[in-house]
């Protein structure tokens, strides 16, 4: 399987760090990041309704209420 792109859904207190590492990421795997920004209630409406995600940026307490209702994994949460 090859991968074309990694999708970040992010709250936008983090887009400068994501928009900063995005081109090193791109440079070094040949994989686009293709990023959505958005205050972290609406990030959330965006996991919620499918929108494909392969990284969720997202303050901790929202993420561990995520995880709770099984939409994210636990073990995947990390702190920036």
């Amino acid at each position: 399987m090859t991968v074309e792109s990694l999708h970040v859904l992010s709250a936008g207190a983090a887009k400068a760090v994501v928009t900063t590492l995005a081109g090193t990421f791109q440079d070094a795997r040949g994989i686009a990041v293709v990023a959505t920004f958005d205050a972290a209630g609406a990030i959330r409406a965006h996991l919620l309704a499918g929108d494909p995600c392969d990284v969720l940026i997202l303050p901790k307490p929202m993420l561990e209420t995520l995880a709770d209702d099984k939409h994210v994994e636990r073990a995947s949460i990390a702190t920036l």
